[in-house]
């Protein structure tokens, strides 16, 4: 219902991140993380989708980094898995900027290796 809503509201070819950011930070609340991720993946590819996977992600990070990167660390490359950076990487920076600024290189934040697993365990 309110994901009708938004699309019918909201023109997806121009950017507007705060509606569905809205909306997915509210199902996080009342229907928990997995229900939304996998009512996130249901949705028509495009900025709304992608609002959504960011959201979700930055909640997600807010309470539990080390899950939520990790999850990541799985995702095979795709739209969803950069969106989910993007919602990692801003609950860093909405929590402390330079943290965030340290986890930017993302290739090597996100490929688990020997060589940086301290670099996980700080996450």
């Amino acid at each position: 219902m309110a994901t009708n809503y938004i699309f019918d509201v909201t023109d997806p070819s121009e950017y507007n991140w705060r509606p569905m950011d809205t909306l997915t930070r509210e199902l996080v609340k009342e229907d928990g993380l997995d229900d939304t991720l996998d009512w996130a993946a249901e949705l028509p590819e495009g900025s709304l989708r992608g609002s959504a996977w960011s959201a979700a992600y930055a909640h997600w990070t807010s309470r539990e980094p080390q899950d939520a990167v990790q999850s990541i660390i799985e995702m095979p490359p795709s739209d969803d898995r950069n969106q989910a950076i993007n919602g990692f990487i801003s609950a860093l920076a909405h929590q402390d900027g330079e943290r965030a600024v340290d986890a930017a290189p993302l290739e090597r934040v996100f490929q688990y290796t020997p060589e940086n697993a301290a670099l996980h365990r700080d996450i």
